[in-house]
């Protein structure tokens, strides 16, 4: 049971009506930290709603006994002046004022002899008189402060605890997502307001979504908790889409800024400055986090009053009391008032990233300053820079690394993609667009994009002179390429057809070379190899008058995929060896994975299933080091079949299974039915088909 010891005089300790949930471990860290004798200013600091009064009470009750005069509580979330931060401790402590003498001089004298744990909660809004606190505890040696602060103290001697959402395990299962700390919360408060409500198997799932979309924030999870006094959980969960809206209404006996989240995130939103405010709305735009060189990049405007901390510190030497703030700076502070959490990753540079709540409530207050479309506008164009540099980088070195960090702002390059729909900004659309290429045909399903590509070029001009006419019939291309990946044959078809006509108008002679070979892997597709090699005479004759050898390599490979299926091996193997020339100089992945890929499939024609098994598993594991779901899942049902020609029927069964999970492989209906052609042959073959 919660308890602690006050002073004679002082108000009794007001313990929380409802249960303390998890959060084991940051008890024990912060108690560990309490008892350690060089802690003597401890501030869990953390976002409006995370818990970290409740997490320091259960601490200090925790440790009481480490204190010989005990444990105290004051709270300062009422003292609006920084004079009357002193006064307010006498008063919580039950301390008589004396109107002759100092309140840190009344502080000193009933505290300098006492060993004692002094929890002061709530101080983000006074940090203005943090030295008198630390000059109170120089005066008091037995004194320890633990403190509760959206930003920290900024004391010397101070050590910061951050305070992090509640736990939730990514699984889908019951029994983990029942132990989850964020789920249990839910559930209780649930359940008091609909006593009925129980965890099941059938709502686990919605009830775990809710609390990842709420960042598993506890005011937030108690808000929305309430509403199932009138909404279902599924309505509940739709209703998210506007959480500040939805997240009202908190317990009357709280403090208003706790009864709602807006409140909340506006408690600590009113403490910044006004150039951190504006940063801080800015930010909003970024999704799913950003590296720091996005925000001294994508961040500022000629109007956004914010330098880039790189130039800043080059001129630091000759410039002093500039008015305006470094994003660096900006960013510093808005961590400090858990505004933007940094992300650790082993080995790289950290992220920034803003709950999704609090994101929420920054572009309410973006598109009320009325920066909304710059911010939003110089966003989408760092993105295309972004793009643009990975593309030129990734084949001169690892391409992974390249794919992973075009990965890893998916979720900001599909703003931009959303910004230029919304903006009609076609020319920024289809820079984006070139510029994500390869990006979208290894990592990111077809449909979605071949959907955003068709919407973009819908509103792009037919005709469109200069380099932007070049780009959008490569624009064509792409789509071209997404739909045949889709299965959609007819309209790759006439997406090449329209991307041809353009490039020669244009006279785009590597453009068309591009063209016309997927138009001759296309009649591959579709069931026709002979039309397909003599298809691919133009686009090889062009490469060789362009010089253009990697190109022509890659094209001499499809080349050979089409000869494969007419069962001409010994001419796919010639196209192949000259193909083989050119990629010995060539470091690309995707160059030797296609490579190994396609002598595969000659030398399986030929017989040699021993030396064609090895050659697709290293192209396999070559298209998974690239993360090309895609690709991968077309090499699989070779390897199927080499396992059944071994009469390896579990493995044959396991690579379709394999093949088939991928997520764009049951969009596909091309690599669909080749799959399920081999799986009804494994079927076959085990004596599991039906009669």
């Amino acid at each position: 049971m919660e308890q602690a010891r006050y002073a004679a005089g002082a108000s009794p300790l007001a313990l929380p009506l409802t249960p303390f949930i998890g959060r084991t471990e940051h008890v024990v860290a912060v108690g560990l930290r309490l008892r350690h004798p060089e802690t003597r200013l401890l501030t869990l600091t953390g976002p409006g709603g995370v818990g970290k009064s409740r997490l320091a009470l259960r601490a200090m009750l925790a440790c009481e006994d480490a204190f010989a005069d005990g444990c105290r509580v004051v709270s300062l979330a009422e003292v609006r002046l920084p004079a009357a931060v002193l006064t307010a401790i006498l008063r919580q402590l039950g301390l008589r004022e004396d109107a002759h003498t100092s309140a840190a001089d009344q502080l000193h004298r009933a505290l300098r002899n006492q060993e004692l744990l002094l929890l002061l909660d709530n101080c983000e809004h006074l940090t203005a008189v943090t030295p008198c606190l630390a000059t109170l505890l120089q005066r008091c040696p037995g004194l320890t402060i633990l403190a509760t602060s959206r930003t920290p103290l900024q004391l010397h001697g101070e050590h910061v605890y951050p305070v992090p959402p509640l736990t939730l395990p990514d699984l889908d299962a019951l029994p983990p997502l029942a132990r989850s700390e964020a789920v249990a919360l839910f559930v209780s408060c649930a359940q008091a307001v609909r006593p009925d409500f129980v965890l099941t198997e059938d709502n686990a799932r919605v009830v775990a979504e809710i609390c990842a979309r709420l960042d598993e924030l506890p005011l937030a999870l108690e808000l929305a908790a309430a509403r199932l006094n009138v909404l279902s959980l599924t309505a509940l969960a739709d209703r998210l889409s506007d959480r500040l809206q939805l997240l009202t209404g908190g317990a009357r006996d709280q403090p208003p800024r706790m009864q709602t989240m807006r409140a909340a995130i506006a408690w600590s939103y009113d403490l910044l400055t006004s150039e951190e405010q504006r940063c801080f709305c800015r930010l909003s735009v970024f999704a799913g986090g950003f590296p720091l060189d996005f925000v001294e990049g994508g961040l500022r405007t000629e109007d956004s009053g914010l330098r880039d901390s790189r130039t800043e510190m080059r001129s630091s030497e000759t410039e002093t009391g500039d008015a305006t703030g470094s994003v660096l700076d900006a960013l510093a502070s808005l961590v400090d008032h858990s505004l933007v959490q940094r992300v650790d990753r082993d080995g790289e540079e950290p992220r920034y990233r803003l709950l999704e709540t609090i994101r929420e409530y920054g572009l309410e207050r973006l598109a009320a300053s009325g920066e909304e479309v710059a911010a939003r506008a110089s966003h989408a164009a760092w993105c295309v820079d972004f793009a643009e540099t990975s593309v030129a980088a990734w084949r001169d070195s690892e391409e992974s690394r390249w794919l992973d960090r075009l990965a890893a702002e998916e979720a900001n390059l599909r703003e931009a993609q959303d910004w230029v729909l919304t903006s009609g900004d076609w020319r920024l659309g289809l820079r984006l667009a070139v510029a994500l290429y390869t990006y979208w045909l290894t990592r990111v399903p077809s449909q979605d994009e071949g959907g955003w590509l068709e919407q973009l070029l819908a509103f792009t001009p037919e005709t469109v002179d200069g380099a932007f006419g070049t780009v959008r019939a490569r624009a064509m291309h792409l789509l071209g390429i997404l739909r045949h990946h889709a299965g959609a044959y007819g309209s790759a078809g006439a997406a090449y057809e329209a991307s041809l006509a353009a490039r020669r108008v244009l006279g785009d002679r590597t453009g068309q070379a591009e063209t016309l070979n997927n138009l001759a892997v296309l009649a591959t597709s579709l069931g026709d190899p002979s039309r397909a090699v003599l298809l691919f005479e133009e686009p090889i004759q062009l490469c060789r008058e362009l010089g253009d050898r990697p190109r022509l390599a890659r094209t001499l490979c499809n080349r050979a995929l089409a000869l494969n299926a007419l069962g001409q091996h010994d001419r796919a193997r010639e196209a192949l060896q000259e193909a083989d020339g050119i990629m010995r100089d060539s470091s690309s992945v995707l160059d030797h994975a296609k490579y190994r890929f396609c002598l595969g499939d000659t030398v399986w024609g030929t017989g040699d299933v021993e030396t064609a098994r090895q050659l697709w598993e290293e192209s396999l594991a070559r298209y998974q080091q690239l993360g090309d779901e895609h690709t991968a899942a077309t090499v699989l049902p070779k390897l199927s079949r080499v396992a059944l020609a071994a009469q390896q029927h579990a493995r044959a069964a396991t690579y379709i299974a394999e093949a088939l999970g991928h997520g764009r492989a049951s969009e596909e209906l091309g690599l669909v039915a080749i799959l399920f052609d081999v799986q009804a042959a494994v079927a076959a073959a085990s004596g599991q088909a039906e009669a």
